[in-house]
């Protein structure tokens, strides 16, 4: 986790720095790109290194280690906060492109046949 807490902060000055949008864009992609081949490691560390975390809750291969009373509850919080995610992740995509697009012609017909 330090690891990655380095990298986010690595992201941060590097997209604080850079003043070109384009070239900022482009670097900050690379190294969250980069950052991401971490994430595996993140994720297997309770197994390979299984001394002070408890093992899996919940597992591909192996029956769950929660209780059922427990695991329900979780199962649909999961896919709860993944449909939510989507639909934010969706307005967010439409606000940036607005934005970059904000001077072209396309958005200031959309915007004058929006309703007020």
């Amino acid at each position: 986790m330090l690891v990655l807490f380095f990298l986010y902060l690595g992201f941060l000055a590097l997209e604080s720095v850079i003043t070109d949008r384009v070239q900022r864009e482009r670097a900050t992609a690379v190294l969250a790109l980069a950052g991401s081949l971490n994430l595996p490691v993140i994720h297997y560390s309770v197994i390979w290194w299984n001394t002070l975390h408890q093992g899996p809750s919940l597992s591909q291969f192996a029956t769950p280690a929660i209780a059922p009373a427990m695991l329900w509850p979780l199962l649909i919080m999961i896919v709860s906060f993944q449909c939510f995610y989507v639909w934010i992740l969706c307005f967010r995509m439409r606000d940036q492109i607005l934005w970059r697009e904000k001077g072209s012609a396309w958005v200031k017909e959309v915007l004058s046949r929006a309703p007020a």
